[in-house]
């Protein structure tokens, strides 16, 4: 793991467009925050009085301030204690979310996906649309991803409305409602559990909505995201939704509040006071509240106090680590009061969860829906003109990646080009992650003599693949790049490889230029400690054309696997198939899984080696 990104990673969530608290989004709020305080001042002016008034306050109480600044940023608000435990628990629940919420989470979505498709495609009658359907591709774009917000949305206020009324779940709710006061970063006082069922409830409906579009439509990409957030979400964030933890009361008024749900009503949702307990539950939408009969919509600004009215309260405000760790202590304090009232729908659920596994394990060795993040293909060398590729190294582009695949055999189920197919994704990820990074042609004839003695393995000596890198680099250094990485996806590329690099950095040091051979790509990706993690069995795993590599082409290229000959070759005589391991355990899920670690292990080395 890099540690030093991962303890840096919740200070940087500002500079992430998928996080809530992106840098844009709460300009946005406070560009609304700021015209609410003019139009406050206008107000006022009108009403003859001339200090300039507005209102701001944690608690809902009208003051007066002199200042634009004292109103977005009263001290008594972001200096409460409360607001400083805030601070605190957010960087904490930022790196546990990363390592124990988020990779459990991740694969609900194309997990989801791969058992509707399987259901529906086994029913006994088609549910292909027609094709003319898809000759309307926006408007058919705009309703799939409304459809898919409008999934969301629900998903969102349903485990919310769980966490209200399920007194077990409400051990862990309340610690979002132990504030004070309110600022965005109030947002992160949510425990994991809270997260855990929230985001597994959208992944379940995300899931479910993109199986029936795969079946019905044939046709991916039909849910518009841009960083992976849907575009109505953004445009919710846009406008002001960091307001809803903040202490500047935003209205829509009492029409629209029965439509969309307002900063105001989200701040009353955080209310103590009885009137206000377990109302405005929806995060976009107001429907599913008027529709739960838990809508507030308040005639006027309102005045009351944040918190929960409970003895519990001043147990939350000991520390930060506190909020972590004192649900579980109420739930062993009050075990028979929170556990008999849901015994029976917990066994239902248990239930439900019990078939749902069943399903996505017969599933297992399906195309994942989730596609593989798209390549700007203008990242390799061979889709560029010679001029194209000369004004971008003039332009600062100094680093390039010298891709080696091969031709080989993989066994009797996957095609000979599987390594070509693989690093060519692969490089093109990690170029594009790098920025200023171009990748040349994939080598596609290396060193395989193990191989040929299956058919269409191609190889050439190792002397001679050596000179070939060599050849290769004293080209593009020739062009004016000064890093060069050779990235390999087989293991018979390796040693020549680092050879290579070693002999021709020290030979280029005068020039400034550096050949790197990026072995943690393919010798230190933590592929193999992860499906051991998973409670696969290295046997299972196997080295070569096992369910690893046979996993990573089921993502990237499923054309190029003959699924009816995946079978467990762990038994198999190696000399006759050119295989091992357990091919038939192999899924696309864990292919994307296998290939974002080879990414980031990529990444990681490229960082480490000062290139940025």
């Amino acid at each position: 793991m890099d540690w030093i990104g991962w303890l840096l990673h919740p200070i940087f969530s500002v500079l992430v467009p998928s996080k809530r608290i992106f840098g844009l989004y709460l300009l946005s709020a406070l560009l609304i925050a700021a015209v609410s305080y003019l139009m406050t001042c206008w107000q006022a002016r009108q009403a003859g009085n001339t200090s300039n008034a507005s209102e701001a306050s944690s608690t809902g109480e009208a003051q007066e301030t002199t200042s634009l600044w004292a109103y977005l940023f009263p001290k008594a608000v972001f200096t409460h204690p409360s607001a400083v435990q805030d601070y605190k628990y957010a960087y904490m629940y930022l790196l546990l979310h990363s390592i124990a919420v988020a990779p459990v989470v991740a694969a609900v979505i194309p997990v989801t996906t791969l058992a509707v498709v399987k259901v529906l495609q086994s029913l006994p009658f088609d549910l292909t649309a027609p094709d003319s359907l898809l000759a309307y591709k926006i408007p058919v774009m705009i309703g799939c991803t409304l459809l898919a917000a409008l999934i969301s949305d629900f998903a969102i206020f349903f485990a919310h409305w769980l966490q209200h009324k399920v007194p077990l779940l409400w051990e862990f709710h309340k610690v979002h409602h132990t504030a004070k006061v309110l600022t965005p970063v109030t947002l992160y006082r949510m425990h994991p559990v809270d997260n855990l069922l929230t985001l597994t409830l959208v992944g379940l409906g995300l899931g479910m909505l993109y199986g029936v579009l795969q079946v019905v439509l044939h046709a991916e990409g039909l849910v518009a995201n841009l960083y992976g957030v849907n575009l109505f979400f953004i445009l919710f964030y846009l406008l002001g939704y960091n307001l809803r933890h903040s202490h500047i009361w935003i209205s829509y008024g009492p029409r629209l509040e029965q439509l969309f749900i307002s900063p105001a009503q989200h701040q009353i949702h955080h209310s103590a006071e009885e009137r206000h307990w377990d109302k405005n539950m929806g995060l976009i939408l107001a429907i599913w509240d008027k529709a739960f009969g838990t809508l507030y919509v308040p005639k006027g600004k309102e005045s009351f106090r944040l918190g929960i009215d409970s003895d519990d309260q001043p147990r939350f405000e000991q520390s930060a680590t506190s909020l972590f760790w004192l649900p579980f202590v109420r739930i062993k304090e009050d075990w028979q009061r929170l556990f008999t009232p849901i015994l029976k729908p917990v066994a239902v659920s248990a239930l439900g969860i019990v078939l749902f596994v069943l399903v996505v394990l017969g599933s297992s060795n399906m195309q994942a829906t989730q596609q593989p993040p798209a390549v700007d293909e203008t990242v390799y060398m061979e889709n560029l003109t010679w001029t194209e590729v000369d004004a971008l190294i003039k332009s600062g582009t100094k680093t390039v990646i010298v891709p080696t695949g091969g031709t080989e055999q993989n066994g009797p189920h996957m095609v000979l080009g599987k390594h070509n197919r693989i690093i060519h994704y692969t490089a093109g990820r990690v170029a594009q992650t790098l920025g200023h990074t171009l990748v040349a042609p994939v080598m596609a004839y290396v060193p395989e003599d193990p191989h040929m003695k299956f058919k269409g393995t191609l190889s050439i000596p190792e002397p001679v693949f050596e000179q070939l890198l060599a050849h290769t680099a004293t080209s593009l250094k020739t062009h004016g790049f000064k890093v060069i990485v050779l990235m390999g996806d087989s293991y018979g590329n390796q040693p020549a490889q680092a050879r290579v690099a070693q002999k021709l950095t020290a030979a280029w040091a005068k020039d400034g230029v550096r050949v790197i051979h990026l072995h943690d790509y393919y010798d230190h990706n933590g592929q193999q400690m992860w499906l051991v993690n998973q409670g696969i069995g290295t046997d299972h795993i196997g080295s070569h054309a096992g369910m690893r590599d046979t996993s990573e082409l089921l993502f990237l290229h499923p054309q190029g696997i003959r699924q009816s000959l995946l079978h467990d070759n762990r038994q198999a005589d190696y000399d006759s198939t050119g295989a091992n391991g357990n091919a038939s355990r192999a899924s696309a899920t864990l292919g994307w899984q296998l290939i974002d670690l080879k990414i980031n292990a990529a990444v990681r080395q490229l960082h480490r080696e000062g290139i940025n």
